[in-house]
């Protein structure tokens, strides 16, 4: 970019393991890069490095708090937030590796549309705000591996913040890093002004924050892209700052007569008290989804793509780069905090490694040729499913032979055992249990073929060499509904999203006159119903009445003659009957599965 300075690092240099390319902007806090790095498998790929300037890098106290926040910020995973890999330090300069969006931020957006007298769109406006909430509320409601609530709040949330990719993503970036930027004081000049702008009242008192402070200064970006103008135009900080604590804003329709329908809900998050305004990320959320059905029912990402490439005067997509993902990313060997691994590894060390080895219960045996090999599957989303023999024993968990990283899954936490003829499956005193066709596990338990493990968020499938594979396909009735888990999900598997379809059973696709569950929704003046018959993924490529959910959001799964909706931990919020589906819950005739502005009824065989 011609109109930046020049940068602090060379160009085509190496900062660690990462290649400078460009510079692409430079903030209060730091110079942002383009950057490649090779991934786990030895592949270029790109990425964005925060390079934090260094006159903040010598306040002890900022680094100590952007360690901490950096640690957090790794922790989050969601389609509508920007991941942030790890933090690292090479000679004293600290830098923020982080998924690279290919596009450009919204304030940049409304300074091109409103360049020669435009306006945003009304729809783009709602939708953009509408997917930045859907990752704030996943940050808010954000629990640990033990349950407890995180308590995040992002305290920067400005138009800046908010990336827009040329396909159409929304993504929010830098949680926590503005409390750390708040504890220095050598805040660069222009800073303090821009910052104020979309502070909230309370937060421009210096007081004590709480979610809703968030909540304020997502209004006043909403504000900002529906009216086209900055909430306050003042340039002497002092007047700012006591215009801020004032809260005396007019409503949007005073600058643009036609927003009269949305001036309620804008000028609701705009209270100058928390108590007046959105009492969570969600309320504010689902408001915002009312108003986007009710004005562009149609809109989704590939729209916004198509907008922002308009604007760009771009005719086609352009080339899409070869950008990092989190499971592609490397161990860091330059990391100031835990490894990325160790930050999924987030049970408790005295929990997790409770079993030392030695101390088991069973000797695994030598098992006898004639035997059949005993196999155990693992089941991705997104990937091919694998294989994996078992030689006298064979380990599940973090540090075991089959390495499962997640943050509900103890170092050592089950393993399958050849003892006397038998392979044998022994929950090693794990912190969230291992289930045998869906049924805890407190005592040791033969394997037979087809047996179904589940380990925190993973499906495995126990099969001997020679049996038929369509035996592992489980038939009616034969399991018990799964019963809700007892801890909170904190860290989703590693599994790259993609297309699904519905999965049926041999048996059922011999007889297509059963009857089978469906959904309904509605498709203009039409019902479209869609079958579910053994499995239903709501995933990526499910496109109803022109809503797109984005990533997979839930599982829809038939065990016996129950239906069960199994939420995918970390993404879109899905919500039965208007509460938010944390576990595993059996569906009813009639209940509402809603996913931002889509609305699906559920109906059992006989009703369908």
């Amino acid at each position: 970019m011609d109109d930046l300075p020049p940068p602090s690092l060379p160009l085509g240099g190496t900062l660690g393991p990462y290649r400078i390319l460009e510079l692409i902007n430079i903030g209060g806090m730091a110079e942002i890069y383009l950057s490649e790095v090779l991934d786990v498998q030895g592949r270029r790929r790109q990425l964005a490095l925060k390079v934090i300037h260094a006159e903040l890098a010598d306040d002890p106290r900022f680094v100590q708090m952007l360690k901490d926040e950096a640690t957090l910020a790794v922790g989050l995973d969601h389609p509508h937030i920007v991941q942030t890999f790890d933090l690292g330090c090479v000679d004293n300069v600290f830098f923020l590796p982080m998924e690279y969006i290919d596009g450009f931020d919204l304030f940049k957006l409304l300074k091109r549309v409103t360049k020669g007298g435009g306006q945003l769109p009304v729809s783009v406006a709602l939708f953009i705000t509408h997917k930045m909430l859907s990752g704030l509320q996943y940050a808010h409601e954000k629990h640990d591996a033990q349950g407890q609530p995180l308590t995040i709040i992002h305290r920067d949330i400005s138009p800046q913040n908010i990336l827009l990719s040329r396909q159409g993503a929304v993504k929010l970036v830098d949680f926590g890093i503005a409390k750390a930027a708040n504890l220095s004081s050598r805040t660069r000049a222009g800073m303090i002004k821009g910052k104020l702008v979309y502070m909230s009242p309370e937060q421009s008192f210096g007081e004590k924050l709480d979610q809703r402070s968030d909540l304020y200064s997502a209004g006043v970006v909403l504000y900002e892209a529906l009216t086209g103008r900055s909430l306050y135009t003042e340039n002497n900080p002092v007047q700012l700052i006591q215009m801020v604590r004032r809260a005396e804003i007019p409503p949007p329709s005073t600058l643009r007569p036609e927003l009269g329908d949305v001036d309620g809900l804008v000028m609701r998050a705009l209270q100058r008290s928390p108590d007046d305004r959105y009492q969570s990320a969600r309320e504010f959320h689902a408001v915002l989804a009312e108003e986007l059905q009710r004005q562009a029912p149609n809109y989704d990402a590939q729209a916004l793509g198509g907008f922002m490439r308009s604007v760009l005067d771009e005719q086609e997509d352009a080339p899409r780069r070869v950008t990092m993902r989190r499971d592609h990313f490397p161990v860091p060997r330059h990391s100031v905090i835990p490894s990325q691994q160790e930050m999924n590894d987030q049970v408790p060390q005295e929990m997790s490694d409770q079993v030392p080895a030695g101390d088991l219960t069973l000797t695994p045996g030598p098992r006898d040729p004639s035997a059949p090999v005993g196999r155990v599957l693992l089941f991705e989303e997104g990937r091919e499913t694998t294989s994996y023999d078992i030689d006298g024993q064979f380990v599940l968990g973090r540090g075991g032979d089959l390495r499962l990283t997640d943050g509900r899954v103890s170092r050592q936490h089950a393993r399958i055992v050849f003892h006397e003829s038998a392979y044998l499956l022994e929950d090693l005193h794990s912190s969230n249990g291992t289930f045998l066709n869906e049924q805890k596990i407190n005592e040791i338990r033969e394997l037979k073929h087809g047996d179904r493990i589940r380990i925190g968020p993973f499906q495995l499938q126990f099969a001997l060499e020679g049996k038929p594979m369509n035996a592992l396909v489980a038939p009616s009735g034969e399991y018990e509904p799964q019963q809700p888990a007892a801890t909170a999900s904190a860290t989703a598997p590693r599994a790259d999203i993609r297309s699904t379809k519905e999965e049926a059973s041999p048996a059922e696709a011999t007889t297509p006159q059963t009857r089978v569950a469906c959904f309904k929704t509605a498709l203009g003046d039409e019902t479209l119903r869609i079958p579910i018959t053994t499995k239903l993924t709501l995933g990526q490529s499910l496109d109803v009445s022109g809503d797109r959910i984005d990533g997979p959001a839930a599982t829809v799964l038939r065990r016996g003659d129950a239906y069960w909706i199994e939420p995918t931990p970390l993404r879109e919020v899905v919500t039965v009957n208007g509460q938010q589906v944390v576990r595993p819950r059996q569906l009813s005739s009639g209940d509402r599965v809603e996913m931002g502005s889509l609305e699906l009824v559920f109906f059992p065989p006989a009703e369908s």
